[in-house]
């Protein structure tokens, strides 16, 4: 029986992670929600699904209530005044722990993928299998594998 497209192993879930990339943007720039989301966008491509701009926007609104981003309204463009989200100091301390969050995160995955990989090492299609069964100059799939400690 095959998966749901709605299970977490299709990394759907994730959607807290959209927090730390609004706040290194805010970092850098103050910006609009769309200028955001296009931000957001570009580096979080290669995640399917990726945020929508509601999950965005829903972020944005628990960044501000809690006092990391700030937004007054600009009106300085055509068209409608639009909010300009800033990152607050709260927000850039809380940036600060989401890096060491991000680190051990790193760290943990790292350990995890290699348990995966030792399990699905030989299921092809998997990243496992590209990245240790195909790679070009190795005698074999299993001096490879050995050589990164996953056999």
């Amino acid at each position: 029986m095959p998966f749901s497209a709605n299970c977490p192993c299709q990394g759907g879930s994730l959607e807290k992670f959209v927090q730390p990339v609004i706040l290194a943007i805010l970092a850098e720039e103050s910006l609009h929600g769309y200028g955001l989301t296009k931000k957001i966008g570009t580096i979080l491509k290669d995640i399917k699904p990726g945020p929508g701009s509601s999950g965005i926007y829903k972020a944005l609104q628990y960044l501000e209530k809690n006092g990391l981003v700030s937004s007054n309204w600009d009106n300085t463009e055509k068209g409608p005044a639009k909010h300009l989200y800033s990152l607050t100091d709260e927000g850039s301390a809380c940036l600060a722990a989401w890096a060491n969050t991000l680190e051990n995160f790193h760290e943990s995955l790292v350990r995890l993928l290699n348990v995966v990989c030792r399990a699905t090492v030989k299921k092809k299609g998997t990243c496992c299998q590209k990245k240790f069964l195909s790679i070009k100059g190795k005698k074999s799939g299993k001096a490879s594998l050995r050589k990164r400690g996953l056999s």
